[in-house]
């Protein structure tokens, strides 16, 4: 469905649109919200997003470019098309994706006007996409977008600069706050991605590899400290006294390939993290270029300690190991069992 905002203290105005739109054919379509005020207005878009603010100028021509300043920062990525009074001549100059309309207009044109608008600067929509996948690629492509997100019920916005993502939206929250709360819906997300109208100011200066990565660890010291969150999968006992009796073993995780945390031998380490952020970043690569493997990554640190990853079906395995450990015996103990793991 496509949202139109009004932004509109004439009730007649109100009341003639939505008439005009339920009579429509296409009128499941379409919602319509409404605010009597540009703060009441601002303060809702700026955590909702919508597809078109259908904004009626009822300010002088000199408060206009404030007024709807005020809109456009509270909502970057949607498209606007305002009424203005047939004298009125508001400078909306440096103000992009604005259209203009003159009132009195009969409701089914200026309905038509948006709804042709919202259809001309229609966005790209993901179903069923990893958050962590996508980023990527905008960050790669170095794109300038927002990217809505939404995840069982709850709706997050990122927004892109050049590839670098500057700031973000989720309820309350602002910034990095926003931006790690969205990142840990680490399961499948509808995103959207629409065009920004405006450069906002940067109020993330991390990378997104970085906050990927911290967001990974945030979600699995939450799920710590929800254990029973846990319980809903559950790695076979055999396999998990397998991995651990590997000799020079100095830190184990195991993760579904969604990132949730199944097992860690040391409470607060950061390997599941860590092993979240490479498998994600090995799906996108291997959807890329659409590779079968790699079943096993092994990476040597400066001290000679090993990281041995292996990629099962439902599963990935994290293991740090001293330097005299052999990986191609841990890799041979490990990978069938790893390979044809079930969690339940």
């Amino acid at each position: 469905m496509n949202t139109i905002m009004l932004v509109t203290s004439e009730n007649a105005l109100e009341e003639s649109l939505l008439l005009e739109l339920r009579s429509r054919t296409d009128a499941d379509q379409f919602g319509l919200r409404i605010a009597y005020s540009g703060e009441e207005a601002a303060h809702v878009l700026s955590t909702t997003p919508v597809d078109l603010v259908l904004a009626d100028l009822s300010v002088s021509d000199a408060e206009a470019p404030g007024w709807l300043s005020l809109l456009r920062e509270a909502r970057p990525d949607a498209p606007f098309l305002v009424l203005a009074k047939k004298d009125a001549a508001p400078n909306l100059a440096g103000l992009k994706g604005i259209w203009l309309a003159r009132k009195p207009a009969e409701p089914k044109k200026i309905l038509d006007a948006a709804i042709s608008i919202t259809g001309k600067e229609a966005k790209a929509y993901a179903a069923g996409a990893h958050i962590g996948y996508f980023l990527q690629i905008i960050t790669s492509d170095q794109k300038t977008c927002s990217l809505t997100v939404r995840s069982r019920g709850r709706i997050g916005t990122l927004f892109f600069l050049q590839g670098q993502l500057i700031d973000a939206f989720f309820g309350s929250l602002r910034g990095r706050e926003a931006a790690l709360a969205v990142l840990c819906w680490q399961e499948k997300a509808n995103i959207e991605v629409r065009k920004l109208y405006s450069a906002r100011r940067r109020a993330i200066k991390e990378p997104v590899d970085a906050l990927i990565m911290e967001s990974c660890r945030l979600k699995d010291s939450a799920e710590e400290q929800t254990p029973a969150k846990k319980l809903q999968f559950q790695l076979p006992g055999e396999l998990l006294s397998l991995i651990l009796s590997v000799e020079g073993l100095r830190e184990m995780a195991v993760i579904l390939r969604d990132g949730t945390l199944l097992a860690q031998k040391q409470s607060g380490d950061h390997l599941g993290a860590l092993l979240a952020y490479m498998s994600m970043e090995f799906e996108r690569v291997r959807t890329l270029m659409d590779w079968t493997g790699p079943t096993h990554i092994v990476i040597n640190n400066k001290s000679g300690e090993k990281l041995i990853i292996l990629f099962g079906q439902q599963i990935v395995v994290g293991l740090q190991t001293f330097a005299t450990v052999s990986t191609t015996q841990v890799i041979n103990m490990l990978s069938h069992s790893v390979q044809s793991a079930r969690v339940a």
